[in-house]
């Protein structure tokens, strides 16, 4: 960055190479190509510069004869330049539109020989691996299949079998949320325009498009019979649609909330009540019987929800701030609970993929974690069985699909701590609770027998509180009756 007289260069520098001479050749944001050359005295001075692509160099490529390659981020441009003249342009070609722009390059050496890759420009690009070419936020599983459908902002729609892609589809408008519906018929997507596309699940044709509003949709789900579908709207609203032929007709029949904006949105088991998420971290309920919102949270505090994908609740406490967490805390971004309910699975900010047990609520629940990618997760997914977890987000754009086989070992080990102690009939700050689940089972044991032999030491009896590590002390042999 001092390489210009001493000044610094107030731009960002995306790729640099070496030329056969020893000349640096870096790419910058704008769009400008440098060649930098070493003085008498060891210093690198710019000796050219060039304007090569519209918007931002992304990846150079130097090959034999002097010829460099250079490819382009807006323009989707691949050029070579005759490195002997001064870099006059030799040829170039362009991407296909739904390609994307050109992250990087590699020559092709048929039989070890230099072929020289821009000829290949003049022969069509053929895609071997296809993939979204800018941000994915939304990702759904089918409901019994071992296949999910992706949505991004190259207005893509895709459904994917593992690594291989079943159909793609292009649409009107960027795409911010999708969902199957249940019995995996159809599978309807949210755009950033407010409109609501429904797709056939098997093949990707469109069935119809209804427009909703015109703010963004940031979540969708069916309820559990799919009789019913909720939006999650920018503008703070939850627009209700009841759904006909097997998810095939549409008709609006309410309109909920207003205020601050939604981005997530979760229905109970029986379709009684949803909760959504806003922007600021609150949690509302509303009663699907009387159309209002609960303010107490006594009725609605054992229900079960089918899926938990809002951030935010008690049975989610334990993934906020964790006292076991290794690196920087994060706010969690996604989450998404198993086929089963028995665990939750939470991305955030940094990449990070963690699985904890489903409720956690203890500030110091046991997780595994991996890394998932090195940008946040905008959007997780568990497929039916638990068999496999899917993850979407990051400036890449990727879409990760992590086995649960081997999380599933370590998760029913007790060796790791991860089965559960639930403990009935017991005394908890003077209020009788049951169900309470705990993590870490070694460590509850070895504390027990610890306060035990305490106990024994001492001639005391339990004081029914509760202790540093979760565990809950019973008053006496009669309330012990519970443990599992």
């Amino acid at each position: 960055n001092s390489a210009m007289n001493g000044a610094a260069i107030d731009k960002t520098i995306n790729t640099i190479n070496f030329l056969e001479s020893g000349d640096l050749v870096t790419g910058d944001e704008e769009g400008m190509i440098s060649i930098f050359t070493v003085s008498s005295e060891g210093e690198y001075f710019m000796s050219h510069e060039f304007d090569a692509h519209s918007k931002g160099v992304n990846s150079l490529t130097m090959l034999t004869r002097g010829t460099l390659l250079s490819g382009g981020e807006k323009d989707r441009r691949i050029v070579a330049w005759d490195a002997s003249r001064d870099f006059e342009k030799i040829l170039e070609c362009r991407l296909p539109e739904g390609a994307g722009s050109c992250r990087t390059l590699t020559p092709q050496y048929p039989g070890r020989n230099d072929g020289n890759i821009y000829g290949g420009l003049q022969r069509k690009f053929t895609p071997i691996v296809w993939g979204h070419s800018k941000a994915v936020d939304a990702v759904t599983s089918h409901p019994d299949d071992l296949s999910f459908v992706t949505a991004g902002h190259d207005r893509i729609v895709a459904r994917w079998r593992k690594q291989r892609i079943v159909w793609k589809i292009s649409v009107q408008t960027e795409c911010t949320s999708i969902d199957y519906f249940p019995g995996g018929s159809v599978v309807a997507a949210g755009t950033a325009d407010g409109h609501l596309i429904i797709l056939n699940a098997e093949n990707g044709a469109h069935v119809t498009t209804i427009r909703v509003c015109s703010s963004p949709i940031n979540a969708l789900t069916y309820n559990p019979r799919g009789e019913s579908l909720a939006c999650a709207s920018q503008n703070g609203y939850v627009y209700l649609f009841k759904v006909t032929k097997d998810g095939f007709t549409y008709k609006k029949y309410g309109k909920l909330g207003g205020g601050v904006p939604l981005y997530r949105v979760d229905w109970s088991q029986d379709g009684d009540y949803f909760q959504a998420a806003s922007t600021d971290y609150n949690l509302t309920v509303w009663n699907m019987k009387t159309h209002k919102m609960e303010k107490e949270p006594t009725n609605y505090r054992d229900v079960e929800w089918l899926e938990h994908t809002c951030i935010v609740g008690f049975p989610l406490v334990g993934i906020w701030n964790n006292l076991n967490y290794r690196n920087e805390p994060s706010i969690p971004s996604a989450v998404h609970t198993g086929f089963e309910g028995q665990f939750v699975c939470a991305g955030d900010h940094h990449g990070y993929l963690r699985l904890f047990q489903y409720p956690c609520v203890n500030p110091r629940a046991e997780y595994l974690e991996s890394k998932a990618g090195s940008g946040p997760i905008s959007g997780l997914d568990v497929f039916f069985k638990d068999s496999y977890i899917v993850t979407v987000g990051g400036s890449g754009s990727p879409a990760i699909m992590s086995s649960r086989t081997s999380w599933r070992r370590v998760f029913d080990d007790a060796e790791y701590g991860f089965h559960q102690l639930t403990a009935h009939k017991m005394l908890c700050s003077q209020r009788e609770e049951e169900g309470i689940t705990f993590t870490s089972l070694h460590e509850l044991l070895r504390k027990s027998i610890e306060r035990e032999e305490e106990e024994d030491n001492n001639n005391t009896q339990y004081g029914g509180d509760v202790g540093s590590t979760g565990f809950l002390e019973a008053k006496n042999e009669e309330d012990c009756k519970g443990y599992q």
